[in-house]
């Protein structure tokens, strides 16, 4: 190996005298090439004694000129890089020359490049030291060169070099501290480019968010610095940062959230203020003066009070738009304060959503606000009448944009009007709030239960059309006592009214998600209040004065008998007094006395099931009532043949049998028996 290399050097010494035999030159250094690199292969174990033996060699092959033999030299660094693991003094001395010595052969500066990224990442040095790196700035169409070699390698191991030294070097041209012979503009230029155009990756983004953070604190904190200088600094580093945001989101606040730790003495803090503010999103690092920590530590602090400050301070940010904080961090503290255990923490966060409603869509509005209704506990804590109070006026009240932009003037409309689905998601949600289970007019729920109803949430879908006027008038006729009853039964008429009379698709969707409630397990006492007026509405919307619409009919007893199979321990062995029995036979929905019992029995916290099964059993006398023949069904026949029937005949023949057979199975007990009589004079 040593004859070779020497053989290289004296005889590209003498062809150096001789320039019209290159051709022979360049067989014989690419025998020098192709012999090197397949003995190094080849080797099991490279000793530092072979490696010190060639670097001379290298060295030599670095500093020429022609090109053959540098790119002969790149391969053999290449090869001695992975095959062994060289001291940092060698690995520091071959870097600086590849790096000096890039330019003096355009040709093959890519070449060098890559040689000098195998170096890097194989040996990882600790430091190559400030030297070489003017000399790298210098290469021409560095960045250019670096991006192309990045869409196939790794060439992290350079920028993690170059990094830490441009941010300096950055800094010591504006102070002019800089001894160089170069252009400062040039690192500049240069650490623009690599974050536009390279990605930076393995971390990189990170350290480089670090070292912007971590040089300008430390050079701002020196003593008796010039405030020139320092406006210079925010100057140059304003568009560094701003584009590490753009391109890295969730970088730089990684960043800066591991550095509020260190922030104590108010030196500090008031130059961390003076370095986030050169950010988007830097309003949220912000110091607030009354809980001595930034606003996005104080919006999650573990003390309610901290919490409200911060929201209230975000508050101030949204309407004075005095603070540089990216969108997406209001909306997302916004939301998350929603869900607040502190309800004075809720209702500022709803007053801020208020004032940030137009960057929310309508379903995460919508979302949002119906889930303050379903962590409500009117009965436990009067302060949710407040909180859902104006999470009722900025659902009704919200507004969007036309879709149009092209419309010279912005046209505004409700956004719940605008989508029927919307609409009919509210409506469904809001009904348990909307039910009446409380008479004192003074207590959290009826006042609830009104301000629904004169909200503008009537106005939102056809099925609540005329509440407002009726619940009113129920509250103005109804002696005491007697309030709960009158006014379900009344919405019950007015629900189902209002379905009967829409139209068959609106009718469709309305039951169907009227339906989807009523299916799921009902836990609180407005939610099984809720069920049992839902499962009455839905029995009245199985036939109009004439006819029964069975696809309706069909899956609201599927419904009642999924309700009341899942009771038949219970439905099968009450015990309902005699007197009751006649209300069985008669065809005029559940008497009023049993809402007013079933609440009050509710409100006990006994016989819960016992309760729901009493209206069951009225839910289904009420059923037998709903279902009315079909025009086309046979009567007085002895024998019917479903392959004969039409539809509507056969759908009703399947309901008359799964009725019967429903009834059949609890013939024990007498009101089931006398449910079969009614059933049998009905039908």
């Amino acid at each position: 190996m040593d004859f070779i290399c020497s053989l290289v050097t004296k005889s590209v010494k003498v062809f150096a005298e001789h320039p019209g035999s290159s051709a022979q030159l360049r067989v014989l250094l690419t025998f020098y090439a192709s012999t090197i690199v397949s003995a190094l292969v080849a080797a099991e174990n490279l000793s530092d004694n072979i490696v010190a033996k060639l670097f001379p060699y290298i060295q030599k092959g670095l500093k020429s000129s022609l090109p053959d033999y540098r790119a002969a030299t790149y391969m053999i660094i290449c090869q001695i890089s992975v095959k062994v693991t060289m001291e940092d003094t060698f690995v520091n001395s071959l870097a600086s020359q590849i790096i000096k010595t890039l330019t003096r052969i355009p040709s093959l500066i890519k070449d060098g490049l890559g040689c000098l990224i195998v170096l890097l990442q194989r040996q990882k040095p600790e430091s190559l030291g400030k030297k070489p790196f003017p000399h790298l700035c210098k290469v021409p169409d560095l960045i250019t060169l670096l991006q192309g070699i990045s869409e196939t390698y790794d060439i992290s191991p350079l920028l993690r070099y170059m990094l830490p030294h441009l941010v300096v070097s950055i800094i010591s041209h504006v102070t002019g501290e800089e001894t160089e012979e170069i252009d400062g503009q040039i690192y500049r230029q240069l650490l623009e480019a690599i974050l536009t155009n390279i990605s930076l990756k393995n971390n990189l983004d990170h350290l480089l968010a670090g070292l912007l953070f971590e040089e300008y604190i430390s050079y701002s904190s020196q003593e008796e610095i010039d405030s020139n200088k320092i406006s210079l600094l925010n100057e140059q580093f304003l568009p560094f940062i701003r584009l590490l945001e753009s391109r890295y989101p969730k970088t730089l606040d990684a960043v800066l959230e591991e550095h509020l730790k260190e922030i104590t003495d108010l030196k500090k803090q008031e130059l961390f203020h003076q370095f986030i503010s050169l950010s988007t999103s830097g309003g949220k690092y912000q110091f607030l003066a009354d809980s001595d920590t930034s606003l996005m530590l104080s919006l999650n602090h573990p003390l309610a009070p901290v919490r409200l400050l911060a929201v209230n301070h975000l508050r101030n940010i949204m309407e004075t738009s005095k603070e540089n904080i990216d969108e997406s961090f209001i909306k997302e503290a916004v939301l998350t304060r929603l869900g607040d255990d502190s309800l004075d923490v809720v209702l500022s966060a709803l007053h801020a959503f208020e004032i940030f409603k137009q960057h929310f869509s309508s379903e995460v509005t919508v979302s949002h606000l119906l889930n303050l209704f379903r962590r409500a506990e009117l009965s436990n804590n009067r302060e949710w009448f407040k909180v859902l109070e104006v999470a009722t006026d900025v659902l009704i009240k919200e507004e969007i944009l036309s879709e149009n932009d092209q419309l010279s003037s912005q046209v505004k409309e409700e956004i719940l009007s605008e989508n029927d689905q919307l609409s009919s998601q509210v409506v469904v949600h809001l009904l348990p709030f909307m039910v009446i289970d409380n008479d004192d007019m003074e207590s959290a729920e009826m006042k609830m239960a009104v301000y629904l109803s004169k909200s503008g949430i009537c106005s939102l879908h056809p099925i609540l059309r005329g509440w407002k006027e009726a619940l009113e008038n129920v509250i103005k006729s109804t002696k005491p006592g007697e309030l709960i009853g009158v006014a379900n039964q009344k919405m019950i008429e007015l629900l189902a009214g209002n379905i009967n009379s829409g139209g068959p698709s609106s009718m469709l969707k309305m039951v169907d998600d009227l339906i989807s409630v009523a299916e799921k397990e009902s836990f609180s006492l407005k939610q099984k209040l809720t069920f049992h007026i839902i499962m009455a509405v839905l029995v009245s919307c199985c036939s109009s004065v004439k006819e029964t619409h069975f696809p309706f009919a069909t899956r609201v007893f599927s419904l009642l008998q999924k309700k009341i199979k899942k009771l038949e321990s219970v439905i099968t062995t009450l015990d309902i007094p005699s007197e009751w029995h006649f209300e069985l036979m008669m065809d005029r929905g559940t008497p009023l006395e049993l809402w007013t019992h079933y609440i009050e029995q509710l409100k006990t916290v006994q016989r819960l099931a016992v309760e729901d099964s009493v209206l069951l059993v009225f839910a289904l006398k009420n059923f037998i009532h709903a279902l009315k023949a079909p025009k086309s069904f046979p009567k007085g026949d002895r024998w019917w043949n479903p392959e004969q029937l039409q539809q509507d005949s056969r759908d009703y023949l399947r309901l008359l049998l799964g009725l019967f057979e429903l009834i059949l199975s609890g013939a024990d007990a007498v009101h089931f028996r006398v449910l079969m009589k009614l059933f049998i004079k009905v039908h």
